[in-house]
């Protein structure tokens, strides 16, 4: 008699820390899954960021090269005019 309650406390306690370690294993994992997902939101957002700097940076570079090539135009134009001017 003895010995089956001291089996039946043995194999509730192996249970127990069966269910114990279960209950800590998917807890560690749902935490690295956590940290992993934060981790790729914040690559995501560093990546969408990057790309809005590149798309500026982009846009500036036209615009410059618009502006050089105008004011380029603008030289010519006037060049042209005043040669029009000295020749006439």
């Amino acid at each position: 008699m003895l010995v089956e309650s001291r089996s039946k406390k043995e194999h509730h306690l192996d249970e127990v820390y069966k269910k114990r370690n279960y209950d800590l294993k998917l807890k560690q994992e749902i935490d690295f899954l956590k940290r992993e997902e934060r981790l790729e939101n914040v690559q995501r957002i560093a990546r969408a960021q990057q790309f809005a700097k590149d798309q500026i940076m982009k846009k500036i570079e036209e615009d410059n090269i618009k502006g050089q090539n105008n004011k380029e135009s603008k030289e010519y134009a006037l060049k042209t005019r005043l040669d029009v001017k000295r020749h006439a």
